[in-house]
């Protein structure tokens, strides 16, 4: 068993920041291990506010022989969506130091301005969180290959860039007079025309990359449908079961804390659905994300946020044996010292064993090792406090129509307006 050398679980520990400029200073820095109760929507699902609950026996449970789905080893259903994602990413890779060699007249903080900015247009306009992500690659391409970009210039390539990537995603894109509004009409639709043409031409016409929210949403698929292919076979860890017991209300609240997914619709794989994506999100804001390929930022941020929940789930899926008696489990009290609880420690490696087994099989990464810088990048970001407010477009559709539609109710980019704070503070600038 391959031994991270990576926290795997929240600490109650602080940490410190050190941060490079005029002045080095620290700020302590605390992870919570707990959601903000800050879904506050009188549509929204109700779940009972009850503790975590957890299922134990001295050992994993072993499901027997018979309840298990014949093929011993879960593999992708199609790979050709995987396939062609793979055979784009480093052809569309931005320079990861354009802005040290390229762009004298760029400031990190610059940037992280104008993606910020970006993000909250594309919240604001309800496009999707593909278009965004385009239009991030588009930029940073284009600041790559062309020399000393002018500040005045900034903002209208990031404008042009989205106007581009909504036109790419969008089934009904804003309008160029929209765009130009965006930016209080301080670039003519003239002006914006021609960027985009000069902004085609220097990324060679290419403007269909895979994206780290391609690499994402996929990645969220694929392992719920892997955690159902493992777990699904024993009695209550599936949806179909639980009408079977007579008090469903905390059954289904409790199946849905136990079954780490991410795309079912319910409230809290809706919550870590967007506690992923914002955490993906403010991640572009930071140079570092340059450095990586889409494929090795979603397998590691992924990686990070599934221990994560698999910790403040106290790891109840995997040791959950599907006693129809929920009253008579019993709650584990786990130690606040990792290092003297073997539960914690065995149950870490468990996770780390079958997401390594995940990403073998839908990626082709043989050895979870490969993904340890990206989850060094992201190992921060687990201090940033997510907002869950409901994206813009709930104002304007109603309930059901976004129910019905449920994936494309997931594709809508959100903004949380502590994305500059976190990301300043974070960065270590010189």
């Amino acid at each position: 068993m391959i031994k991270s050398h990576l926290p795997l679980y929240p600490s109650n520990t602080q940490d410190s920041v050190k941060i490079c400029g005029i002045k080095e200073k620290s700020i302590p820095i605390s992870i919570k291990s707990t959601y903000p109760d800050a879904l506050d929507c009188e549509e929204d699902i109700e779940v009972i506010n009850m503790p975590i609950t957890s299922f134990y026996s001295k050992e994993p449970f072993q499901p027997i022989l018979s309840d298990v789905n014949s093929l011993t080893t879960w593999q992708l259903s199609d790979d050709s969506y995987m396939q062609s994602l793979k055979a784009k990413e480093l052809e569309y890779m931005a320079n990861p130091y354009y802005l040290q060699t390229m762009q004298p007249h760029i400031t990190l903080n610059m940037r992280m301005i104008l993606y910020d900015w970006m993000m909250e247009v594309c919240s604001e306009l309800t496009l999707k969180r593909e278009t965004f992500h385009l239009a991030i690659n588009y930029c940073d391409r284009y600041l790559s290959r062309n020399y000393g970009v002018k500040k005045e210039e900034y903002q209208l390539i990031g404008l042009t860039c989205m106007y581009l990537a909504a036109k790419i995603e969008e089934v009904l894109p804003p309008t160029l007079t929209d765009w130009a509004s965006s930016a209080d009409n301080g670039y003519s639709t003239c002006l914006i025309i021609q960027m985009e043409k000069h902004l085609l031409k220097n990324i060679d016409f290419k403007i269909f990359p895979a994206t780290p929210c391609n690499w994402t949403s996929w990645l969220m698929s694929q392992w719920d449908i892997f955690i159902d292919f493992h777990f699904g076979c024993v009695q209550g860890n599936n949806l179909k079961d639980l009408d079977q017991y007579a008090d469903k209300r905390k059954v289904k609240s409790m199946f849905e804390e136990r079954m780490i997914l991410f795309k079912q619709a319910n409230q809290r794989a809706y919550r870590r659905f967007r506690e992923t994506m914002q955490i993906l999100d403010v991640s572009l804001l930071h140079p570092g994300s340059i450095k990586f390929p889409p494929k090795y930022l979603a397998c590691g941020l992924l990686y990070l946020m599934i221990s994560k929940y698999f910790f403040e789930s106290n790891y109840a899926l995997l040791y959950y044996n599907g006693d129809s008696q929920e009253s008579d489990y019993r709650e584990k009290e786990l130690d606040e010292s990792v290092e003297a609880d073997p539960f914690r420690l065995e149950s870490t490696g468990t996770v780390q064993e079958l997401y390594e087994d995940f990403i073998r099989a839908a990626v082709g990464i043989e050895n979870i090792e490969e993904i340890y810088g990206s989850v060094s990048f992201y190992h921060p970001f687990l201090e940033f406090e997510s907002s869950f407010e409901l994206p813009v477009v709930c104002r304007t559709q109603s309930k059901s129509k976004l129910e019905s539609h449920y994936e494309d109710f997931l594709a809508y980019q959100t903004h949380n307006v502590r994305n500059l704070d976190f990301v300043q503070s974070s960065l270590k600038t010189c």
